[in-house]
């Protein structure tokens, strides 16, 4: 049931990280033809899109360490003897951990300050506070994602030695 759950949250990521950068590439397009073509830009667009690449990069952030598509260092991992890897993988998870936890931590201060003295963007008047959220969220998934992760190598290491 839980795997279930993961998997239905990681389509639901993917599916989300696909809307987003469409989003993202059709409101660049719309801008340049808008600008360059008719000579009459929309007020926003720009704006609008980098609020979308900024929540796609955050997510998509999260899906590469749910993946494991994170930076490590794969050849060192390889040519190690299989105890010094995994504690050269432990050590990784637990620095990502740490990353993860600030980004939690000081991203949840950063917007809850934003929030409550609100900052409007200047185009499209939402809250600024938006461009930062995903900051926090993402650090919540990768954190979340890293200790299920290496809990799983542990147990699953434990048991091949």
């Amino acid at each position: 049931m839980a795997s279930d759950r993961r998997s239905i949250f990681v389509k639901f990521l993917e599916y989300s990280l696909v809307i987003l950068i469409s989003i993202v590439v059709l409101l660049v397009l719309v801008q340049v033809f808008s600008r360059y073509l008719i000579q009459l830009p929309f007020v926003g667009l720009e704006e609008l899109a980098r609020l979308v690449f900024v929540w796609a990069c955050f997510l998509g952030t999260s899906l590469g360490v749910i993946r494991s598509r994170h930076i490590s260092i794969e050849v060192l991992l390889r040519v190690l003897p299989a105890r010094m890897s995994q504690l050269f993988s432990v050590i990784t998870a637990i620095m990502i951990l740490i990353v993860s936890a600030v980004m939690v931590f000081y991203g949840l201060e950063f917007v809850i300050n934003k929030w409550s003295y609100p900052d409007y963007s200047t185009a499209l008047f939402y809250p600024r506070s938006l461009f930062y959220l995903p900051v926090p969220l993402s650090g919540a998934i990768i954190f979340s994602y890293t200790i299920r992760q290496t809990i799983g190598r542990l147990m699953n290491g434990a048991r091949t030695e």
